[in-house]
Parts: structure tokens; sequence; C-alpha cells
């Protein structure tokens, strides 16, 4: 990540998940794979992974991984929106 190739940082992080002994390094490295997938540019890919962790609502990067998603999938309010609402 430091050399700023995101994308390569992802699938190491990736790797060393199948690797991973116990669920909760998995998870880990998982969710480090997201967030340098977001920095590489590959949303999709991130939110693959965090929808995955997500849904494991015993997971160790769930709560993380609800809140990315919300990130990712959130819209600026428009102008009109706010409007109608007041």
């Amino acid at each position: 990540e430091q050399l700023r190739k995101f994308v390569e940082a992802a699938g190491e992080y990736e790797a060393a998940a199948k690797r991973a002994r116990f669920d909760e390094d998995r998870q880990r490295y998982e969710s480090l794979a997201a967030n340098a997938y977001l920095l590489g540019g590959r949303k999709e890919d991130a939110k693959r992974i965090w929808t995955v962790l997500a849904a494991d609502s015993k997971g160790t990067v769930a709560g993380e991984a609800r809140v990315r998603l919300g990130e990712m999938l959130a819209t600026p309010a428009t102008d009109a929106a706010v409007q109608t609402k007041s």
C-alpha cells in the first residue's frame, strides 16, 4: 500500500485471508483488502467483500463493514430533497 499499488496489495491481503488460521485474522485481512480495493478504484470488489463481512453478525469487523457499506451506498442530498422535507 505504501507504494500506492492498492490493487496488488488487495490481492495480497486476500491471499493472506485464505491462509489465515483463525476467522478473526481472515476477516481482518479481508477488511484490509476491501479498503485497498476502494483506494485502488475498484469499488465493486470492495463492496463484494464488505457485503460478506457485514452479513456475519458475530464477525469481528461486521460493524465496520456495515459502516463502510453505508458510506459507499450513501448519496448526497440534493437541494430539492432538502426543501421538500422542510
